[in-house]
């Protein structure tokens, strides 16, 4: 989206990266958790289901929009019993922070003065 859109509370989420050098990773059971007002709207949080290198990670709402980024988590994974293991969220309440794709938008055409791909016609170069 070129334009902001905030998320609701409990809005289903998918996400698509490539964490820890694992094929894509598909994600499709996060929901959002807080849609940002407090932030004035800079980024959502969410209950994704994120590993270390899932950073830059497409986050999609329930039409297959991308919607945001995924820019912040919390550990992937814990020592238990001297095994590694998935960290698991100990409850409902999401922890990853994803930036809202129309902030990321204008960073990316702010810094390099190109328009976005998805305004470029035959005539970008």
């Amino acid at each position: 989206r070129k334009t902001l859109v905030p998320t609701t509370p409990g809005q289903k989420l998918m996400m698509i990266g490539f964490p820890d050098g694992m094929p894509a990773k598909v994600e499709a059971g996060g929901t959002v958790t807080d849609a940002g007002r407090s932030n004035g709207f800079e980024f959502f949080v969410a209950s994704t289901d994120s590993f270390g290198g899932n950073s830059g990670s497409g986050i999609f709402d329930a039409d297959g929009m991308m919607i945001g980024v995924l820019v912040r988590g919390i550990k992937g994974y814990v020592q238990s019993g001297g095994c590694t293991v998935v960290y698991a969220l100990p409850g409902p309440r999401g922890q990853e922070e994803i930036t809202y794709v129309d902030r990321a938008v204008s960073l990316v055409s702010a810094s390099s003065g190109h328009l976005p791909a998805t305004e470029c016609t035959d005539s970008c170069v």
